[in-house]
């Protein structure tokens, strides 16, 4: 049951920081999200590629600078969805916590399971949401 709430939480968490991460990308310029984190423009975006983004998105979300996510710094997440999600129970997400719950996103998107995320695969996740 735990692990049931934690991956839920966790999904939560992942689909609005797409939302988030869409939205930034928009008011930036031309590029789409999936675009500017497809680094090496292959038409997917790997590991490594989505770790930068989410360290970004980390550094974005954390308005105050503290090096940790509350739920007032990540727009549509309850406490209770951080509550459910976080390891050590402080309430707040560090930097290796919010990793973690990205990357059960990444694994859940990545429905061929190859390890990297196609256009396709992130579409069908924002089609989720």
């Amino acid at each position: 049951m735990m692990m049931q709430r934690f991956l839920s939480a966790a999904l939560g968490l992942f689909l609005c920081s797409a939302l988030i991460l869409g939205q930034a990308a928009l008011a930036a310029g031309d590029r789409s999200a999936f675009d500017e984190t497809d680094s090496d423009g292959d038409g997917t975006i790997d590991h490594e590629e989505y770790r930068l983004r989410m360290v970004e998105t980390f550094y974005f979300l954390d308005k105050n600078g503290d090096g940790y996510l509350v739920t007032k710094e990540i727009p549509g997440v309850s406490e209770k969805d951080i509550a459910d999600a976080d390891e050590n129970g402080d309430r707040r997400f560090d930097m290796n916590e919010f990793l973690v719950i990205r990357f059960l996103g990444f694994t859940a998107a990545d429905r061929n399971s190859d390890g990297a995320l196609a256009r396709g695969e992130v579409d069908a996740m924002d089609a989720r949401q």
